[in-house]
């Protein structure tokens, strides 16, 4: 083997083991479905969940670096899975509201809750990968 070819296999290994994980939570099963599929093709790893208690539940074993969480769920809302998340053992993933709730009050219930991100619906998808791409780089 040559010793480029080697390099560039060992930095291509590395990448893959980096892959972030992002967890998505929204009861409209479209635009989760959509919305992981999208940030797979920026090669991010996720798993999604269409209620709050299975977002807290996936997250127990995925252990995602970033949650994106609808605010409004059946089962738990996403105010109270992401007050979840923040109390789990372990690292707390980036949290994120995307929702249409945006008033004041609405933004001010998020930070409460312990969201890092409050985003409105709906949202550009380029936008939102570039969202994401920052926030875990800023890491």
């Amino acid at each position: 083997m040559q010793p480029s070819a080697s390099v560039d296999f060992q930095a291509k290994t590395a990448a893959q083991l980096s892959v972030a994980r992002i967890l998505i939570a929204d009861d409209n099963v479209d635009a989760a479905d959509t919305l992981a599929m999208l940030l797979e093709t920026s090669r991010y790893e996720t798993r999604t969940a269409y209620n709050g208690e299975q977002a807290v539940e996936l997250a127990q074993s995925f252990h995602p670096d970033l949650a994106i969480l609808d605010i409004n769920m059946p089962v738990m809302d996403g105010y109270e899975a992401c007050r979840r998340l923040k109390s789990m053992d372990g690292p707390t993933p980036i949290l994120v509201a995307l929702t249409g709730r945006g008033q004041p009050a609405d933004k001010a219930l998020a930070r409460a809750a312990g969201f890092d991100i409050h985003l409105l619906k709906p949202t550009d998808g380029g936008e939102l990968c570039r969202l994401v791409d920052r926030a875990l780089a800023d890491r």
